[in-house]
């Protein structure tokens, strides 16, 4: 097995850099959470959103699925911090 040789003058990897780069996705992942729990639905989410509203075997441009599985969640989560709309 060959092992792979570090670049001339690279730093080697320490707990500290590890544990900056665990901070900032940490930070990241928290913003992006703060987002998506309090953005309105835009866009396609909205045209699926209203598809869930009146179910139908097929649509003009997509199968049904998207919308039936939103139907699902929506019954399933009401009133949680889950649902799918405001």
């Amino acid at each position: 097995m060959t092992e792979i040789a570090p670049r001339p003058g690279a730093k080697p990897l320490t707990s500290q850099n590890v544990l900056f780069a665990q901070i900032v996705v940490g930070v990241f992942l928290l913003v992006k959470i703060y987002i998506v729990f309090n953005a309105p639905p835009v866009g396609d989410e909205a045209y699926y959103w209203m598809w869930s509203q009146k179910l139908g075997l097929s649509y003009f441009d997509h199968p049904p699925l998207h919308a039936w599985l939103l139907r699902a969640m929506a019954a399933l989560f009401a009133g949680t911090f889950l649902r799918c709309a405001p």
